[in-house]
């Protein structure tokens, strides 16, 4: 691969990472529970979503580009549209997540430690 871009987010470190799979826009994480939108075409975010009040520790984007899922370090997981940037539904794991996936079906499945919720 070759660096097409490099932009500073200036928002502090980005612990998680993930990208969307219809548009290539990539969804990175903050400390602050901020995801910003990025991509190579534009030095600043396309857009930037306050999601959770603690540090995220996962995204994931599903296949058809219209849902992300954010969760924080203190156990709430989210499940947003990317048509609208509204949050759809809201939950508190058990653990905080580490780890988030979507299948080709939609089934959500949340990984913390040795545990996975689906």
């Amino acid at each position: 691969g070759e660096l097409v871009a490099e932009y500073a987010s200036r928002l502090g470190a980005c612990s998680v990472l993930a990208t969307n799979p219809t548009n290539a826009i990539v969804h990175l994480g903050h400390h602050n529970g901020v995801v910003t939108m990025w991509s190579p075409n534009l030095s600043t975010p396309h857009a930037r979503v306050f999601c959770h009040t603690a540090p995220l520790g996962a995204i994931a984007v599903d296949q058809a580009g219209v849902h992300m899922v954010t969760a924080a370090l203190d156990g709430r997981v989210k499940v947003w549209d990317l048509r609208t940037y509204k949050e759809l539904h809201a939950y508190h794991s058990v653990r905080p997540a580490h780890s988030i996936a979507i299948s080709a079906r939609g089934i959500l499945a949340v990984g913390h430690g040795p545990h996975v919720e689906a």
